[in-house]
């Protein structure tokens, strides 16, 4: 009784100390596959880590670059409104070089028409003038003829009665020539009237042109 005893606690003793051994090695396997877990779990957290200032660093990269491409296309835009202002100015500037070429070319018409005009004028006036002076000569050459004639007049008329006294013998005093004398007389006269007439119709036909 007492040695079954003794025996059934000997194998109840063995039985558990296999058992604890089993638990133990089960404890330690599974304290090594925790280890491995924190180990495996720990890289995992660093790669996380990585990954994540990585992914930091790329937003920072894609913020710099949107703010880039921001800046890049507002420049453009404020280059494009300048490049429209600068094009607007320079059709201005190509407007009013057309404007003041068409100034310039109005401007040397009108001056090439005004000397046209004054150059007519000019020959007007140096045409009037030389009229005027040419009639004015010719009215003073039948002035002077008009002032021969009458002093001629007064000659013939006193060599007539001198020619007729000596035709007639009345008187010793008259001369021999005076009858020669008159003839040249009225050959003067009639000149200086046909002289007068000729002149006098060129007085009345410059006259007659005029008007």
């Amino acid at each position: 009784m007492v040695l079954g005893t003794v025996i059934g606690g000997t194998f109840v003793s063995h039985n558990a100390q296999k058992e604890s051994e089993g638990k133990q090695a089960t404890l330690q396997q599974l304290s090594d596959q925790q280890v491995a877990l924190n180990a495996e779990n720990n890289e995992i957290k660093a790669k996380l880590q990585t990954f994540k200032e990585d992914g930091d660093s790329f937003k920072q990269e894609q913020t710099l670059l949107k703010q880039a491409v921001t800046k890049s296309e507002k420049a453009n835009a404020q280059l494009k409104q300048q490049k429209k202002q600068l094009d607007a100015e320079v059709a201005n500037l190509k407007k009013q070089l057309k404007q003041q070429q068409d100034n310039e070319q109005q401007l040397q018409d009108n001056n090439q028409e005004l000397q046209t005009s004054l150059d007519k004028k000019n020959a007007i006036l140096a045409q009037s003038k030389e009229y005027f002076q040419d009639q004015l000569k010719l009215q003073q050459e039948v002035h002077e003829l008009h002032v021969q004639r009458e002093k001629l007049i007064v000659t013939f008329n006193d060599l007539a009665k001198e020619c007729q006294v000596f035709t007639e013998g009345k008187s010793w005093d008259a001369k021999s020539d005076s009858c020669e004398r008159k003839q040249k007389a009225s050959d003067r006269l009639k000149a200086i009237d046909k002289s007068i007439n000729v002149k006098q119709a060129q007085l009345d036909s410059a006259d007659s042109a005029v008007k």
